[in-house]
């Protein structure tokens, strides 16, 4: 029960304000309820704090593990073109390595080295 004295006593002699001191009574519950909300509000933002924080931290880690995945992705489709290129060469020997642009594009073809013929050592003069 909640008890407020009808006349607010002011202790400086002048007259009272609207925040001078006024006598309250209350209840044992009436004091302990807005204690337990403000613990209770309080652990819920905590709660929700904590959830936040797990969820932006899995987030962080999917986006690494994406991140990585596309990553992996580039080089299988960058060999699986090399590779491609290679079959359609051997198929096809008239077409240079390098006029295909899965070569090219992986860093894999073959370079030309000038003055060496086919079947010789790389020490052995041209004829």
């Amino acid at each position: 029960m909640l008890d407020i004295s009808p006349e607010p006593e002011c202790t400086s002699g002048q007259p009272g304000t609207p925040f001078s001191l006024v006598q309250v009574s209350l209840t044992k519950q009436e004091y302990i309820d807005p204690k337990w909300q403000v613990n209770h509000y309080r652990d819920l933002w905590e709660r929700a704090r904590d959830r936040e924080r797990e969820l932006t931290a899995a987030i962080a880690l999917m986006k690494k593990e994406h991140k990585a995945k596309v990553e992996q992705l580039k080089v299988s489709e960058s060999l699986a073109n090399h590779w491609e290129g290679l079959v359609r060469f051997i198929q096809n020997p008239d077409v240079s390595m390098d006029s295909d642009v899965p070569f090219t594009s992986s860093g894999c073809a073959l370079p030309a080295v000038a003055g060496r013929r086919c079947g010789r050592a790389p020490g052995l003069q041209p004829f």
